[in-house]
């Protein structure tokens, strides 16, 4: 229910996790309902423990099973399950065993970004927080509580940079700074909202907490806004390749093991996989050079047309602005993007060998051996009164193809039909 502003906002301060329903809040969840039955000791322990079980899915349930908050509840259950059986839980077989589950009910949940972030971040949490806690011991339970939310955070951002990186082509560089400040506050408004539903049949508690809960998400808001209006408080249009992204991974890891155990470690595998993260990026940008691609984006509500000669993007769009598939394109690769109108059409692009052709409709005018690429902008309402063979009709995603419509649309009079709105880009070597 958030405007689009106020998500942009969270973004750019970093915090967008707190403002997503996420394992930090099926968390909360469970040790809120721990700390609530606390009275429930000996024998009573074990109707504890269910209670919590049972809170942690009716949350999970409410909010819709999303990924994270699955994963959450399910390492929280074997957590909690672990202990009453007096069987300490491994974390790491937790995650992967909650992972395992999740795949099999939902296998296609691995493409989701939810998923991998919020995998990839309790990994990285539960592999280096242990080993970077002991580098820095305090005994101020305050500093202490400070300095372990910062180094999560620290955890955190860092083992997802890559995947953020390759998902949003973004950066938050003030993440720690609303991670210390912020989450502590966000909790507290978490809490108070479940205590405000609790303590709803007495009217002046409930009262009281609820504004409470809304001062402290008023505060939630006013510090991400002060936040994102900093000075570079985000690094935007930068992004990576999948390739890029694996081996950056892998990188950090092996960085990090470094740090916390330099005395066991050689620093020799480490520096390695930098050079072979730096070698990676050179061959990308060596065989983007020598590219030369026709894509047709999927812009919602109007056409973009991209022409990619080596290091350069040309754009012809019906809206001057850049999209975010263009951007995410273009920072993918590093191309640096060319924009220019599409009002006028018809218009012809020459390209090599290849002569593109767009337009908003067809007619017999349009026919010429010489080109082997149309693009169509516009409902098509008018046909070729006579079939010709042509290479390649692309439909871009203003075209609404009816039943009739797909008659006149026979694979027979050509090599290659793509429909924008049904199949997604295209993109075509030139």
């Amino acid at each position: 229910l958030l405007d689009p502003d106020q998500k942009e906002i969270f973004s750019k301060a970093g915090i967008m996790h707190i403002m997503a329903v996420s394992g930090l809040h099926a968390g909360i969840v469970s040790m809120l309902a721990m700390g609530l039955l606390f009275f429930l000791k000996g024998r009573l322990h074990f109707l504890r423990v269910v209670i919590a079980i049972v809170s942690l899915w009716a949350f999970a349930f409410i909010t819709g099973l999303t990924p994270s908050v699955t994963r959450a509840s399910l390492m929280f259950s074997f957590l909690h399950i672990g202990l009453l059986i007096k069987r300490p839980v491994n974390n790491i077989n937790s995650i992967l065993a909650s992972a395992f589950f999740l795949i099999v009910i939902h296998p296609s949940v691995i493409f989701e970004s939810g998923f991998q972030l919020s995998y990839l971040a309790v990994i990285y949490i539960i592999c280096l927080a242990n080993h970077f806690s002991k580098q820095l011991l305090i005994k101020n339970r305050i500093i202490n509580y400070l300095w372990q939310s910062t180094l999560i955070a620290l955890i955190a951002q860092i083992g997802t940079l890559p995947l953020t990186i390759t998902l949003f082509n973004r950066f938050p560089t003030c993440f720690l700074l609303t991670n210390i400040f912020i989450i502590p506050i966000a909790t507290a408004a978490l809490i108070c909202g479940l205590i405000t539903l609790i303590t709803c049949p007495i009217s002046f508690v409930s009262s009281f907490v609820a504004s409470l809960t809304n001062f402290l998400v008023k505060t939630t808001e006013t510090l991400t806004y002060k936040t994102a209006s900093l000075p570079f408080s985000t690094i935007d249009n930068i992004g990576m390749t999948t390739i890029e992204c694996i081996m950056l991974l892998i990188t950090i890891a092996l960085i990090s093991r470094y740090i916390t155990n330099r005395k066991k470690l050689s620093p020799i595998l480490p520096l390695c996989s930098v050079l072979l993260f730096l070698v990676i990026g050179l061959y990308v940008d060596l065989i983007t050079s020598k590219e030369n691609k026709l894509i047709v984006y999927n812009t919602t509500g109007y056409t973009t047309v991209g022409i990619q000669q080596g290091k350069k993007l040309y754009i012809f769009s019906n809206d001057i602005e850049e999209n975010q598939a263009v951007k995410k394109h273009a920072s993918t690769l590093r191309l640096k993007t060319v924009i220019q109108s599409l009002d006028q059409l018809p218009l012809l692009l020459e390209c090599y060998d290849n002569k593109i052709l767009i337009i908003d409709h067809f007619n017999d005018s349009y026919i010429n051996d010489n080109i082997n690429i149309f693009i169509v902008t516009r409902n098509p309402s008018y046909y070729l009164s006579q079939p010709n063979h042509l290479s390649t009709l692309i439909l871009s995603n203003e075209v609404r193809t009816s039943y009739y419509s797909e008659i006149y649309l026979n694979p027979l009079y050509y090599d290659t039909i793509h429909n924008i709105n049904g199949e997604g880009a295209f993109m075509t070597d030139l």
